[in-house]
Protein backbone atom coordinates (compact mmCIF):
# COMPACT_ATOMS: atom_id res chain seq x y z
CA UNK A 1 0.00 0.00 0.00
CA UNK A 2 2.44 2.11 0.63
CA UNK A 3 4.26 1.39 -2.50
CA UNK A 4 1.35 3.29 -4.61
CA UNK A 5 0.95 6.20 -2.28
CA UNK A 6 3.82 8.18 -3.79
CA UNK A 7 2.39 7.17 -7.52
CA UNK A 8 -1.27 8.24 -6.22
CA UNK A 9 0.22 11.33 -4.74
CA UNK A 10 2.18 12.28 -7.76
CA UNK A 11 -0.82 11.92 -10.30
CA UNK A 12 -3.12 13.62 -7.40
CA UNK A 13 -0.75 16.22 -7.89
CA UNK A 14 -0.38 16.92 -11.14
CA UNK A 15 -4.04 17.12 -11.51
CA UNK A 16 -4.70 19.72 -9.50
CA UNK A 17 -2.02 21.40 -11.05
CA UNK A 18 -3.08 21.10 -14.48
CA UNK A 19 -7.12 21.59 -13.48
CA UNK A 20 -5.53 25.05 -11.74
CA UNK A 21 -4.32 26.07 -15.44
CA UNK A 22 -7.27 24.76 -17.36
CA UNK A 23 -9.55 26.75 -14.93
CA UNK A 24 -7.25 30.31 -15.11
CA UNK A 25 -7.56 29.69 -19.19
CA UNK A 26 -10.95 29.51 -18.80
CA UNK A 27 -11.20 33.18 -16.83
CA UNK A 28 -12.21 36.01 -19.42
CA UNK A 29 -9.23 38.11 -20.97
CA UNK A 30 -7.88 40.98 -18.36
CA UNK A 31 -8.35 44.51 -20.42
CA UNK A 32 -4.90 45.49 -21.13
CA UNK A 33 -3.35 48.62 -19.27
CA UNK A 34 -5.58 51.62 -20.65
CA UNK A 35 -2.29 54.06 -21.12
CA UNK A 36 -4.17 55.99 -23.19
CA UNK A 37 -6.00 56.93 -20.32
CA UNK A 38 -6.52 60.88 -19.49
CA UNK A 39 -6.23 62.02 -15.51
CA UNK A 40 -7.02 66.32 -15.81
CA UNK A 41 -6.18 68.57 -12.49
CA UNK A 42 -9.44 68.62 -10.56
CA UNK A 43 -9.05 72.40 -9.90
CA UNK A 44 -12.25 74.55 -11.57
CA UNK A 45 -12.83 77.55 -13.25
CA UNK A 46 -15.25 80.22 -11.93
CA UNK A 47 -17.46 81.72 -14.44
CA UNK A 48 -18.76 85.45 -14.41
CA UNK A 49 -22.79 83.64 -13.80
CA UNK A 50 -20.85 81.92 -10.42
CA UNK A 51 -21.36 78.63 -12.08
CA UNK A 52 -17.96 76.17 -11.72
CA UNK A 53 -16.22 73.96 -14.49
CA UNK A 54 -14.50 71.27 -14.30
CA UNK A 55 -10.99 70.33 -17.05
CA UNK A 56 -12.72 67.76 -19.52
CA UNK A 57 -11.90 65.90 -22.43
CA UNK A 58 -8.23 64.48 -23.39
CA UNK A 59 -6.82 67.93 -23.38
CA UNK A 60 -7.95 68.55 -20.25
CA UNK A 61 -9.00 72.10 -21.21
CA UNK A 62 -11.43 74.20 -19.14
CA UNK A 63 -15.17 73.94 -21.23
CA UNK A 64 -16.86 77.52 -22.22
CA UNK A 65 -19.02 79.37 -19.43
CA UNK A 66 -22.59 80.19 -20.55
CA UNK A 67 -22.78 83.02 -22.13
CA UNK A 68 -25.55 85.21 -21.03
CA UNK A 69 -28.94 86.10 -22.31
CA UNK A 70 -29.62 89.42 -22.90
CA UNK A 71 -32.12 89.37 -19.79
CA UNK A 72 -29.63 88.65 -17.87
CA UNK A 73 -27.69 92.15 -18.26
CA UNK A 74 -27.62 94.60 -16.41
CA UNK A 75 -26.77 98.30 -16.50
CA UNK A 76 -24.17 100.19 -14.77
CA UNK A 77 -24.20 104.20 -15.06
CA UNK A 78 -21.08 105.61 -13.09
CA UNK A 79 -18.91 108.87 -13.14
CA UNK A 80 -15.54 109.25 -12.17
CA UNK A 81 -14.37 112.56 -10.26
CA UNK A 82 -11.33 114.10 -9.46
CA UNK A 83 -10.42 116.81 -6.37
CA UNK A 84 -9.15 118.87 -5.01
CA UNK A 85 -9.23 121.49 -7.65
CA UNK A 86 -8.38 124.36 -6.14
CA UNK A 87 -4.52 125.02 -4.37
CA UNK A 88 -6.50 125.46 -0.76
CA UNK A 89 -10.02 124.20 0.75
CA UNK A 90 -11.85 126.69 2.35
CA UNK A 91 -14.71 125.95 4.41
CA UNK A 92 -17.72 126.77 3.39
CA UNK A 93 -16.45 125.12 0.38
CA UNK A 94 -15.86 127.20 -2.90
CA UNK A 95 -18.20 126.21 -5.70
CA UNK A 96 -15.44 127.14 -8.18
CA UNK A 97 -13.24 124.35 -6.41
CA UNK A 98 -15.87 121.38 -6.78
CA UNK A 99 -14.68 117.80 -7.99
CA UNK A 100 -14.43 118.01 -11.78
CA UNK A 101 -15.39 115.22 -14.03
CA UNK A 102 -11.87 112.77 -15.02
CA UNK A 103 -11.79 111.74 -18.78
CA UNK A 104 -10.39 108.50 -18.76
CA UNK A 105 -10.78 104.74 -19.06
CA UNK A 106 -12.72 102.51 -16.91
CA UNK A 107 -12.58 98.71 -16.31
CA UNK A 108 -14.65 96.67 -14.82
CA UNK A 109 -14.01 93.21 -13.68
CA UNK A 110 -14.97 90.17 -11.71
CA UNK A 111 -14.50 89.74 -7.91
CA UNK A 112 -11.83 87.09 -9.42
CA UNK A 113 -10.09 89.70 -11.38
CA UNK A 114 -11.00 88.75 -14.74
CA UNK A 115 -11.49 92.03 -17.29
CA UNK A 116 -15.04 91.96 -18.47
CA UNK A 117 -15.27 95.03 -20.32
CA UNK A 118 -13.96 98.57 -19.92
CA UNK A 119 -15.55 101.56 -21.02
CA UNK A 120 -14.20 105.75 -21.97
CA UNK A 121 -15.62 108.68 -19.83
CA UNK A 122 -17.09 111.63 -21.17
CA UNK A 123 -16.01 115.53 -20.48
CA UNK A 124 -18.00 114.79 -17.56
CA UNK A 125 -16.33 111.84 -15.94
CA UNK A 126 -19.80 109.79 -17.18
CA UNK A 127 -19.62 106.61 -18.10
CA UNK A 128 -22.37 103.47 -18.74
CA UNK A 129 -21.79 99.86 -19.36
CA UNK A 130 -23.89 97.11 -20.13
CA UNK A 131 -22.76 93.30 -18.35
CA UNK A 132 -23.95 90.40 -17.27
CA UNK A 133 -25.40 89.79 -13.73
CA UNK A 134 -22.60 89.60 -11.07
CA UNK A 135 -20.08 91.64 -8.57
CA UNK A 136 -17.73 94.04 -10.17
CA UNK A 137 -14.55 95.80 -9.25
CA UNK A 138 -14.49 99.11 -11.44
CA UNK A 139 -11.16 100.89 -11.67
CA UNK A 140 -9.87 103.85 -13.82
CA UNK A 141 -6.78 104.04 -15.35
CA UNK A 142 -4.44 106.16 -13.69
CA UNK A 143 -1.53 108.90 -14.40
CA UNK A 144 2.35 108.37 -13.83
CA UNK A 145 1.83 109.73 -10.08
CA UNK A 146 -1.25 111.72 -9.97
CA UNK A 147 -4.19 111.36 -10.04
CA UNK A 148 -4.76 108.33 -7.78
CA UNK A 149 -8.10 107.22 -8.15
CA UNK A 150 -9.96 104.72 -5.71
CA UNK A 151 -11.78 101.84 -6.84
CA UNK A 152 -15.96 101.10 -6.21
CA UNK A 153 -17.68 97.68 -6.16
CA UNK A 154 -20.95 97.33 -7.48
CA UNK A 155 -23.29 94.07 -7.66
CA UNK A 156 -25.36 94.04 -11.33
CA UNK A 157 -28.53 92.25 -11.52
CA UNK A 158 -30.23 91.51 -14.96
CA UNK A 159 -32.19 94.01 -15.68
CA UNK A 160 -31.41 96.28 -13.03
CA UNK A 161 -29.04 99.78 -12.80
CA UNK A 162 -26.69 99.90 -10.90
CA UNK A 163 -24.94 103.74 -9.99
CA UNK A 164 -20.98 103.86 -9.60
CA UNK A 165 -18.89 106.60 -8.51
CA UNK A 166 -15.52 106.75 -8.26
CA UNK A 167 -12.86 109.50 -6.52
CA UNK A 168 -9.57 110.40 -8.07
CA UNK A 169 -7.05 112.69 -5.64
CA UNK A 170 -5.44 115.10 -7.82
CA UNK A 171 -2.30 115.33 -5.98
CA UNK A 172 -3.11 119.38 -5.60
CA UNK A 173 -2.71 120.93 -1.97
Amino acid sequence: MKDLLVPFTLAFGTLLVLGAFWTIGQLPPTPASNASAVVCALDVKICPDGSYLGRVGASCQFASCPTPTEEEFGTVVGRVTMGPTCPVERVPRDPRCRPIGFHTKVAARHLGGTLEREAETDGEGRFSLLLPEGTYEFRPAEGNSYPICGTALGFVVSGGTTDVHIECDSGIR
